[in-house]
């Protein structure tokens, strides 16, 4: 089953190359609004998270069509317009050995690493559970069992995840999550407003 994260990672960025900012993906584009997509004619079924005042937006489609893609999550700040994008891929089935969701995996790694440059790599594999090699997505989708994940966050401004998910034996998907430049500062702010309002109250 596909389920909303919305992990915050750290942004660390090196002092010995300029920094390229992460650029809003398929066409989307960072600061804008929910009504400017509705106005395009994107139909949006939307919710407000649990932890903070976001709001989360389904999408089947995107602005440039993107093949791999099953549907899309937005996440738009109050304010501040969309400031997420994730891509759930389609249903890899009949892959045990993981090689369909590896060959996915490595072409959109190689596309982002030419355009963003090399990214951090957490690709491992369990030693006791689940390690048999046509068991690779029930691996993935066992808590600390293994992992098929890069990260993009030294060298750039925002984050870029991408990484394969299990759901069932010979059964996963692809994510693909792009955070903006502004992402981190805007959800510590909400955070500290939101404690801020909890301190007043009691």
């Amino acid at each position: 089953m596909k389920f909303l994260s919305i992990f915050l990672f750290a942004v660390f960025v090196s002092s010995t190359q300029a920094a390229t900012e992460v650029q809003a993906p398929f066409g989307f584009a960072w600061n804008q609004t929910q009504s400017d997509l509705r106005r395009k004619g994107f139909e949006m079924a939307c919710s407000t998270l649990n932890n903070v005042p976001v709001e989360s937006c389904k999408v089947s489609t995107s602005p440039r069509k993107f093949s791999k893609a099953d549907f899309f999550q937005l996440l738009f700040v109050p304010g501040e317009g969309l400031q997420k994008v994730m891509m759930f891929g389609k249903d890899i089935t009949g892959d045990p050995y993981g090689s369909a969701g590896k060959e996915q995996y490595r072409a959109l790694k190689a596309s982002l690493t030419k355009k963003y440059g090399a990214p951090k790599l957490y690709e491992w594999s369990a030693t006791e559970l689940y390690k048999e090699s046509d068991e690779f997505y029930e691996c993935l989708a066992y808590q600390s069992c293994g992992s098929q994940s890069a990260y993009w966050v030294e060298g750039v401004i925002g984050t870029i995840v991408l990484e394969i998910n299990g759901a069932s034996r010979g059964k996963g998907f692809l994510n693909l999550n792009y955070e903006s430049a502004r992402w981190s500062d805007l959800l510590d702010k909400m955070k500290s407003e939101m404690s801020a309002g909890d301190d007043d109250s009691l």
